[in-house]
């Protein structure tokens, strides 16, 4: 049955609408009280329309809402009476079905916009009208937010739900984020103005899945918070976005991995300008891949990068090939200065790769055959370099990525979950044990094995390593809590009660409460300089073949040689010999000597002289 609605005058509407009816509107209608309309009836809009809400009016959709806008005729949803608050009506619900979703070119005002349903929406405008979605999927492109947040929560077992977000404009949310998602494995956050809101872009739980983006956006003055945040997520952060005037430009915590990778042409990505941080991370959540990016803060009393809870036991995180700006002072500019290897520096211009160890090779072969859908050869990949290399920094961060490769391969999370437990380099030091622990629990989440789950955060939080431990542990034991409710399963508690929140707000709340105890302020650290000892460091990989990183680091500005010699004493091949900027320094030997032939298998020596002086010597080994 079809039923057109096109008058002169505003045409009412209330009430629940037929059943498998056809519904057309036209001109002007008006919403009384809550309007509903059946699972197996439609509704389109034709353009130029308008939509105006009674006092506490709503629109709930269980059948399909077509809204045929144009850029010149939107149609528009709107309170009756103009100037009111924002709860003068209820906004619009598409509550939990099979029905299709699709605004295009649509104004809302001082509303609410909350849905359950897979929902498409191309051009228009909120105003005063945050959009809630909840488990589907969610398109936005050229839509302007203003004072309308965008908040997307998957809290249960994901599959391949996506946040795509195009060529919005993100604005004026001065008490939320102006895009919040947490729990979705899959997220693209492309070409946005975000700007003038709590925070620009907060992800949690989220980006296990094909697609991790954020690509090209712009993300500033959002000066109460960040301007990106990420929790226990994979993103890529790409090509040239532009973050700035933030209070922290990027931060990045608990067990994430991210890449931070700008382009090699103008346009650049630039991170600069921002009253704290330009980059801030926990150590666990170190970037995986970190360059040509242009990061400098004219005037600052903060250091760009910032490393926080580095163990005694560390390796060196390598943010070579960055641009740093004209006022670049390692010293101060990186903390600790000594954590860092920084040289040598992108000038932008004609393309300049990053030189990796083998180690590192291995590493962008598997992301290169995750790429190509090739989810086998890359599981094998990566765990080859844990097997081989289980001293390099990539064999954490191969671990971490095999968990995100299941979501998207054969959710075999039973056989990943033994792997962590019996992989021999699984346990090769403090930090991989931690580590390894923290993936077996979240593999019994995705297996939905809750109960041990919230015991094991429970044993953390009694006897915590430390209090970040401890505050990460109450974060998760919450959100797991949330996830079996979504399950049906909300019966189970735990011994510590307190854990399980009492709604998706309450943890909201006290989870954001608990991160700005934790990282809300940040001390100025630029007039502390870093000791950095003359040293000498373990190649990484050894044995290997056929190439290997040597780090040294001094503590001046100084000449240095650096030359390897077989077990005769000869000389095979002098390295460097040149001058070195104070700092950290890495370099590659190839296994090959002075004339370029490949040496042979056996054990080589590699010495450190510093302004013509030895200091220091060590063993390697070359194994084909």
């Amino acid at each position: 049955m079809n039923e057109l609605r096109n008058n002169l005058y505003s045409q009412p509407v209330y009430g629940t609408l037929r059943e498998n009816t056809d519904y057309y509107w036209y001109g002007s209608i008006t919403l009384h009280d809550e309007v509903i309309l059946p699972e197996t009836s439609t509704i389109t809009i034709h353009p130029g329309t308008i939509i105006k809400a009674k006092e506490n009016s709503k629109l709930t959709v269980y059948g399909d809402l077509i809204v045929n806008g144009t850029e010149n005729e939107p149609v528009t949803f709107e309170p009756i009476i103009q100037g009111v608050s924002q709860d003068y009506w209820q906004g619009l619900e598409f509550p939990e079905g099979n029905g299709d979703i699709v605004l295009n070119h649509v104004e809302i005002n001082n509303a609410n916009l909350n849905s359950e349903r897979e929902i498409t929406i191309n051009g228009g405008s909120f105003i005063n009208t945050p959009l809630l979605q909840d488990r589907q999927n969610l398109s936005l492109s050229d839509v302007d937010f203003n004072n309308s947040p965008i908040t997307a929560e998957l809290y249960g077992i994901s599959e391949l739900e996506t946040i795509s977000i195009y060529n919005c404009y993100i604005h004026n949310s001065s008490t939320n984020a102006g895009i919040e998602i947490t729990g979705y494995p899959n997220i693209d956050i492309s070409y946005n103005v975000i700007e003038n809101c709590n925070s620009g872009i907060k992800i949690w739980e989220s980006g296990s899945g094909i697609i991790n983006s954020i690509l090209n956006n712009i993300i500033r003055n959002n000066t109460q918070n960040f301007g990106i945040f990420i929790y226990h997520s994979y993103i890529d952060i790409t090509d040239h976005n532009r973050i700035e005037n933030n209070r922290v430009g990027l931060f990045i915590s608990r067990e994430s991995n991210f890449n931070l990778i700008g382009s090699e042409t103008y346009p650049l990505q630039i991170i600069r300008d921002n009253n704290e941080h330009e980059v801030r991370f926990t150590y666990d959540s170190r970037p995986s891949q970190f360059y040509h990016n242009k990061i400098y803060d004219e005037n600052h009393e903060y250091s760009y990068v910032k490393c926080e809870q580095v163990p005694p036991i560390h390796e060196p995180i390598d943010v070579s090939y960055n641009n740093w700006g004209s006022t670049f002072n390692p010293e101060t500019d990186l903390s600790p200065t000594e954590l860092f290897i920084y040289l040598p520096i992108w000038d932008p211009g004609p393309p300049e790769d990053p030189i990796y160890g083998p180690e590192g090779e291995m590493y962008l072969l598997a992301k290169q055959q995750e790429e190509a859908e090739d989810y086998f050869e890359a599981e094998q990949t990566y765990k080859q370099l844990i097997s081989i290399y289980p001293v390099s920094e990539y064999a954490k961060i191969a671990a971490k990525e095999l968990l995100a490769l299941k979501v998207k391969y054969d959710q075999d999370f039973a056989g990943l979950k033994l792997y962590y437990e019996t992989e021999p380099n699984m346990q090769y030091d403090e930090e991989m044990i931690n580590l390894s622990a923290f993936l077996i629990n979240c593999c019994n989440i995705k297996l939905e094995e809750f109960q041990p789950a919230i015991t094991w955060f429970e044993e953390i939080i009694q006897n915590p390593p430390s209090t970040v431990d401890s505050v990460f542990a109450v974060i998760d034991a919450g959100y797991t809590y949330l996830m079996m409710e979504n399950g049906g399963r909300a019966q189970y508690v735990g011994k510590i009660m307190e854990l399980k929140p009492e709604s998706r707000k309450q943890y909201e709340e006290k989870r954001d409460n608990l991160m700005n105890m934790l990282f809300g302020d940040s001390e100025p650290d630029n007039e502390i300089p870093s000791i950095i000892k003359l040293a000498l460091f373990p190649n990484y990989p050894n044995p290997f073949n056929p190439s290997t990183a040597i780090t040294f680091s001094i503590p001046k500005e100084s000449k240095v040689e650096l030359t390897v010699y077989n077990i005769k004493g000869q000389k095979v091949k002098t390295i460097a010999k040149d001058d070195f900027e104070k700092g950290f320094h890495k370099l590659i030997w190839n296994g090959k000597d002075s004339s370029g032939k490949e040496v042979g298998s056996g054990v080589y020596f590699y010495k450190l002289k510093v302004n013509g002086k030895d200091k220091s010597v060590r063993k390697c080994l070359l194994l084909k």
